[in-house]
């Protein structure tokens, strides 16, 4: 499945490697970091080496204004601590260890492979504009999700601001499971986007962080299906997060002047220079030219 995912990317034009963030550092012309079902936690700042500090290198890739995308599972978050506190400095929860179920809107009979309710939230609804534009909207499929709960609508920090907004969710016929048991019916956050903005020299410029509580997003099945709208969301993330837009810290500089840097009495010199050394000039032309032809 994994092989899908990195295949659409490969479709859109991207060239896509995998990276071990403990030895490698991000490349600044990168756009694109995905974590696709993480298993193990990421090196924080109890790293022995800050060069092995991989939350450090994500969050420099942000500042170079990237996008990450989190593919995670809702049996194996909970022991990724670094990784959790990361995202809910991004205001993203996710809700471990839960499972939400709705056998009204799902296309599986177990009532797991959720059919994903769209927002009309208009930074979310940027991902799938086009395929809002069509009679009919495909569907999207969320298979084995937990919930993301938002911590915040938007925060400000120095220089920044954050804004957070709902892709997907569910409908409101949604139960969530915990050990097997319905502890809540409504409607949860299946995918989320968070929208870093920073304004240098009056342009504004974008970071992103989309995040999804499942792994089965980005399968096979629904990836390579044109019946579901997985891969179209993908798509238009590509297209609108994917250009790169570097800030601009160019000093004006005169290419070209035509100001002279004189006084006035020098001002007066060169007009009396000029008043009487071309007569003079001409003159003794002329003389010249009278003195030949009288002697040719």
């Amino acid at each position: 499945d994994a092989l899908t995912l990195i295949n659409l990317f490969y479709e859109a034009g991207y060239d896509v490697r995998p990276i071990d963030l403990t030895k490698e550092e991000i490349s600044k012309d990168a756009r694109f970091l995905i974590i696709n079902n993480p298993v193990y936690d990421f090196l924080g700042a109890e790293a022995e080496d800050e060069s092995m500090n991989e939350i450090a290198k994500v969050d420099t890739f942000l500042d170079y204004f990237g996008t990450l995308i989190v593919f995670a599972d809702p049996e194996k978050t909970e022991s990724l601590t670094n990784l959790n506190e990361f995202l809910e400095e991004w205001g993203i929860k996710f809700q471990h260890n839960t499972t939400l179920k709705d056998t009204a809107h799902a296309i599986s009979t177990d009532g797991l492979s959720l059919v994903a309710n769209y927002t009309s939230d208009n930074l979310a609804a940027s991902l799938y504009k086009d395929i809002a534009e069509l009679s009919t909207m495909p569907k999207t499929i969320v298979r084995n999700a937990m919930p993301i709960e938002l911590l915040y609508d938007q925060r400000s920090f120095t220089g920044t601001t954050r804004d957070t907004s709902v892709v997907l969710k569910t409908y409101d016929t949604a139960d969530l499971i915990e050990n097997g048991e319905t502890i809540g019916t409504g409607e949860y956050n299946l995918m989320t986007l968070t929208r870093e903005t920073r304004i240098i020299d009056n342009e504004y410029y974008y970071s992103y962080v989309i995040a999804c509580g499942s792994t089965g997003f980005a399968t096979n099945s629904y990836l390579m299906s044109n019946t579901y709208a997985n891969s179209d969301i993908l798509y238009s993330a590509m297209r609108s997060m994917g250009k790169e837009k570097v800030p601009a810290d160019l000093e004006f500089k005169v290419l070209e002047t035509f100001e002279l840097d004189i006084t006035t009495a020098e001002a007066n010199q060169w007009t009396i220079a000029v008043t009487v050394t071309l007569p003079v000039i001409l003159g003794v032309c002329g003389v010249v030219i009278w003195i030949r032809r009288k002697h040719a």
